[in-house]
């Protein structure tokens, strides 16, 4: 039996904004921010400071095994606009590559950490250069329907990246042995994107003070909020 590929129609949830900003952490070149969705609201994440962060409490696999690795995970997100619970899943192309697409393939967790194959492979699309990050998120109408009643007990989520294709087309898969897996816990979610706005709101404001310190007479440009479809 074939398996089934939702690929995610944004590389942001919808109702996102993506800008890049480097005036506002002049010891960054270029600094990634994303709005993110919480159950909470907006908040905007450096990803160049989610990622070490992250990495500081989270073994992962090294890039020599696992070049892309997610980095926060829920399986049930709530989308702003209300319609609908949304998988989300934060990566890091942690190689030395550009990759184009990677080939995602998740275990649903319950409360007693059984696991449980979800409905489809998820596909991530897109060029991401190394060092970088995104995040994507899927609805999830098709695990409530292949779950069903189940679906209520499922409270955490576990991320396997299983295929990549390069930006040069050759391709990459775990060797035999080899597993690209990081596991998440939903409730998790939110407290870990709060820290990070937590994080973020520290560097603005210490680079909102460094700007008014070298130019005393200019208003510092305002943050712009992006595209809702980036």
């Amino acid at each position: 039996m074939s398996m089934s590929f939702a690929i995610e129609s944004e590389r942001l949830v919808p109702c996102l904004g993506k800008v890049l900003l480097s005036q506002i952490a002049p010891d960054v070149k270029k600094v990634k921010i994303i709005q993110a969705v919480t159950t909470t609201g907006l908040v905007l994440i450096l990803l160049s400071l989610f990622v070490p962060t992250a990495q500081a409490q989270r073994t992962y696999p090294p890039p020599s095994q696992c070049p892309v690795v997610a980095t926060l995970a829920s399986s049930k997100v709530p989308h702003l606009d209300k319609t609908g619970d949304h998988i989300v899943i934060w990566f890091w192309n942690q190689g030395s590559r550009t990759t184009h697409g990677v080939e995602l393939h998740l275990m649903m967790l319950d409360a007693a950490g059984n696991r449980y194959p979800a409905s489809q492979k998820y596909l991530v699309t897109g060029d991401e250069k190394p060092k970088t990050g995104d995040v994507v998120a899927y609805s999830t109408k098709d695990e409530e329907e292949h779950f069903g009643a189940y679906w209520n007990n499922i409270e955490g989520v576990e991320v396997y990246v299983t295929s990549i294709m390069f930006a040069d087309a050759t391709t990459w898969k775990p060797r035999r042995g080899v597993v690209c897996k990081t596991a998440f816990i939903n409730s998790d979610y939110d407290k870990e994107m709060e820290r990070y706005d937590k994080i973020f709101v520290q560097r603005w404001k210490a680079a909102d003070e460094e700007w008014k310190r070298e130019h005393p007479d200019k208003e510092r440009p305002a943050l712009p909020t992006g595209s809702k479809n980036p």
